[in-house]
């Protein structure tokens, strides 16, 4: 049995939760659940756990997933074991009140409370009932003063906290919410998503109330997507001060005032920033739509999940009649970009398509109105419907080389027998289905780079940008020195 752990929460309302511990627990009722002392829950679950619950060692059932209900029961779940249901203590099985809860609010947070407390007081004034919905914080710190915010509010919105000592992450954070979540339709939003009182009920009953299978964007009012520079400090309202702001965003169902909502909406995985995004949870489960951890930073890593949603078959809808407002938050807008450009090599290594790297090169909104018109130079460049063109990499001789502007086929072969015959380890060779405006390798990584003539066909915005690439990833200077 595990002392220790990681990802445990304090109280936070009226449930305690913890996943992959090696324990059966059987919850005794506590009169007041909110005296738990959070640092001793925090630092040793068992010495805590003790005063409030009897817990069994169960070495015959490792990895379970369980949730503590102060009410008087525990659910259990042996998530190693695949087909296994999800029984309570009364013997009782399913999903916990899955029929019950319709929206789960994922919000991954830290060091930012007093916004937090704007957007729990804007979720406390929905309209839809409160036992209908609840809000699920991945808070990536163990601070008393964030659990004592959610306890001002546990008497109007179920809360439910998951926390960890571990470095912040957004994709961490929003998958410790996420697997926790409850309801039919999980809603990830920002610590800075300030919602009018309609917008859950809104949500749910024009898009999910029949069992729609689609992933909803929602506008993100005041959200500039790091061009707005540097934010050193802020000052908030109080939440009544937003309220007439929030009234007025009525009128951006028929004029909005998120840029992704002006322009041409052509790749559907590139709008699909988690500012206000909804999508089933059946469908997260089943396609295993969790954010991938390995990015870190800001940036990128919900674009990369949105991709993987498109890729499920689920379509991805913007619809202006559900929407929000951003409230301001610091921002360093020059490490955003570091961070950025490091992400969406990663998701370019991990997908490396045309779309991708067209929205790697020119950002997401340029690349929606990009897109048609690039395709048809990529298809007059290639001069063949079967065929299109491809980045090489691999061993000429001594050096590391990377070619760009090859024939590939469908599988990824070089269609070229001469090119394919220049490598001299073909264990070693890459070929990517990439025209060149993104590589997906660090600067000065390659010793050096050849561009064939097939590029000089596109326009000189592209080319201008694969003649950049090129000099970033190439030690050898262009005049081959």
């Amino acid at each position: 049995m595990r002392d220790t752990f990681e990802g445990y929460l304090a109280t936070t309302g009226t449930e305690v939760r913890q996943c992959r511990l090696p324990v059966a627990v059987r919850v005794c009722p506590l009169p007041d659940a909110s005296g738990i002392d959070s640092a001793a829950l925090s630092s040793n679950f068992h010495q805590a756990a003790r005063a409030a619950a009897s817990v069994i060692a169960a070495p015959h059932l490792p990895g379970l997933e369980f949730v503590l209900n102060w009410s008087g029961h525990a659910r259990i779940f042996d998530c190693k074991a695949p087909g296994n249901r999800l029984a309570t203590a009364d013997g009782e099985g399913g999903h916990p009140n899955v029929n019950d809860i319709k929206l789960s609010v994922a919000i991954p947070y830290k060091q930012r409370l007093d916004n937090l407390r704007l957007v729990f007081e804007a979720l406390a004034n929905q309209t839809m009932d409160s036992d209908e919905f609840e809000v699920v914080v991945g808070a990536m710190e163990y601070c008393d003063q964030y659990v004592a915010a959610c306890r001002e509010f546990t008497d109007r919105i179920n809360i439910v906290s998951v926390l960890s000592a571990a470095p912040f992450d957004i994709p961490r954070a929003r998958n410790l919410a996420m697997r926790q979540a409850k309801g039919r339709v999980v809603v990830q939003m920002d610590a800075d998503t300030l919602l009018p009182a309609n917008a859950l009920r809104n949500l749910w009953d024009r898009h999910f109330a029949f069992g729609q299978k689609v992933c909803v964007v929602g506008q993100v009012v005041g959200y500039g997507n790091n061009n707005d520079g540097d934010v050193d400090e802020v000052e908030l309202l109080p939440h009544q001060a937003y309220v007439p702001v929030l009234d007025e965003l009525t009128a951006t169902v028929d004029n909005p005032r998120d840029p992704r909502f002006q322009v041409d909406h052509v790749i559907p995985w590139a709008f699909a920033w988690t500012g206000l995004i909804a999508l089933p949870m059946v469908t997260v489960r089943t396609h295993q739509l969790y954010f991938d951890e390995n990015f870190h930073g800001w940036g990128v890593d919900d674009l990369e999940w949105g991709y993987r949603i498109c890729a499920s078959g689920t379509p991805i809808i913007l619809c202006r009649d559900v929407y929000a407002l951003h409230l301001p938050h610091v921002r360093n807008q020059a490490a955003n970009r570091r961070t950025e450009q490091a992400n969406y090599r990663r998701f370019l290594r991990k997908w490396p398509r045309v779309d991708v790297e067209l929205a790697y090169a020119f950002g997401d909104m340029e690349a929606n109105s990009l897109y048609s018109d690039f395709m048809a130079q990529l298809r007059t460049a290639c001069g063949c419907a079967r065929a299109t063109l491809g980045t090489v990499r691999g061993p000429v001789g001594a050096q590391d080389v990377l070619v760009v502007g090859a024939l590939i086929n469908p599988q990824h072969r070089l269609l070229d027998p001469k090119l394919d015959a220049r490598f001299d380890d073909r264990s070693r060779v890459e070929v990517n289905p990439l025209v060149g405006l993104a590589l997906p390798y660090p600067d000065h990584s390659v010793d050096r780079c050849e561009v064939l003539p097939s590029v000089s066909s596109f326009s000189a915005l592209y080319r201008d940008a694969i003649d950049a690439e090129v000099q970033r990833v190439s030690r050898e200077s262009p005049d081959g020195s």
